[in-house]
Parts: structure tokens; sequence; C-alpha cells
């Protein structure tokens, strides 16, 4: 489907009510999707490779496979360079730790929905008109996991820090009261 008569690629000059509107957007998809039965059907819980697998949530073992990955590749980065702060090393550490352990609790206690899974601003498309809708395209990664993923890995594919940091807040909040109002 064209939809480049009613919606743009997100702009390098979005305004953070464009970003809050994607909150909304993701915030109304994970809704939902949560806890939905289909999630838990076949095509859901075939494991994906590359690095977007780290959304990928079915089972302690799979999530155990991740981190195995993502330490290999931490690894192997550290070994190519030498300007990694040695305290970022061990928060690197303590984070996966971390993160293995909440991502198999919310797995184990069900606390999952669909996330797109590559929410880079080329997959996110804002209306041109105000009474349109945000739409997500590309679904090739669908999967099982923890809605946030969505919000983090779109803030992620900005390239700026500073811009980042300026919608990090603003989204988490508009993203979080949504899921509330749901």
């Amino acid at each position: 489907e064209d939809i480049s008569s009613t919606h743009v690629t997100l702009p390098e000059n979005a305004t953070i009510e464009d970003f809050v509107q994607i909150a909304e957007t993701l915030a109304d998809l994970h809704a939902r999707w949560w806890d939905d039965p289909r999630i838990s059907e076949p095509d859901f819980l075939t494991p994906q490779g590359g690095p977007l697998r780290m959304a990928q949530i079915n089972d302690a073992e799979t999530v155990d496979d991740q981190l195995a990955w993502l330490t290999a590749r931490w690894d192997e980065t550290l070994a190519e360079r030498q300007d990694v702060p040695e305290d970022w090393v061990g928060h690197c550490g303590r984070a996966g730790s971390i993160w293995r352990d909440a991502v198999v609790s919310r797995a184990v206690r069900g606390q999952i929905t669909l996330i797109h899974g590559d929410t880079n601003a080329g997959n996110v498309f804002l209306p041109r008109h105000e009474d349109g809708s945000v739409r997500l395209l590309d679904w090739e990664t669908y999967k099982r996991g923890i809605g946030v993923f969505d919000v983090m890995c779109l803030l992620m594919s900005l390239n700026d820090p500073d811009r980042r940091r300026s919608l990090e807040q603003p989204m988490l909040e508009r993203y979080l009261a949504r899921l509330t109002e749901m």
C-alpha cells in the first residue's frame, strides 16, 4: 500500500509532540496485544537471529542464548577497542545480569506483548494531516517481548545523543500514561 499521500517518514526535525504521538501509538499496540494468547503460537516463538534477537522473549533458555550471543559480541568489541572505560565494562556485565532476570521474570508471569522489533526512524511514518495516525512499516521482525523495547529502539536510532536525551522522558512518560489509561 502506498501511503506517501497520507504519511511522511519520520523527519529529522520531528517535534516532541510527534514523538509523543509515536509513544501513544506504541502503547496502543502493546496494550491491544498484552498477554494475547496468539503471541504464544509458533510464528511468535520462532527464534530470530541478528542484533534484533534480544527482543525475542520465549523462555529462560531463549533469553540465556540471547545473552550469550550479546556477551560474545561485547567481548569482541572490547578486544577491538581500547577506549572503553573500565567502569563501563562492569556496568555492562551487571546490566546483562539484571536484564536476564527481569526478562525471564516477565516471561514466566506472562507480561509480554506483540512488539514491532525494529522501530527505527525509517520504519515510523507520521500523518501528513492532524486527523491521521502514526503508521509502522516493515513488520519483518515482529515478535513477542517487552513493549518498551520499541520505544528504546526508536530512541536509539536517533544519531544525536542530546536529541535522544531530550525525548526520553516525554516519550516514556506518555507511553506509561497511555498504558495506564488502557
